[in-house]
């Protein structure tokens, strides 16, 4: 139970344009987790779940630079 709840919240970070309407005002799907339990009860598995998101942030760096890249190479052109 605690990788899927640290998992969920991790994911949760990963859309940060997901919003809803509540009682009129805009929310965002950022879950908090707190997990308390005694020691050797299985929490250390939560550190796995930040795995779950690397792939995506390396993914949106990659895009990121990408377009970085490409934005000053557009803007050291036309600024000669």
């Amino acid at each position: 139970m605690s990788f899927s709840s640290s998992a969920l919240t991790v994911l949760s970070g990963t859309i940060p344009t997901v919003t809803g309407l509540y009682d009129g005002c805009v929310v965002h799907a950022n879950f908090n987790c707190y997990i308390i339990a005694p020691a050797a009860s299985g929490k250390g598995v939560m550190t796995h779940a930040k795995k779950v998101a690397e792939v995506i942030h390396e993914k949106r760096l990659r895009i990121f630079k990408d377009k970085y890249e490409e934005y000053k190479g557009r803007t050291t052109k036309t600024g000669d």
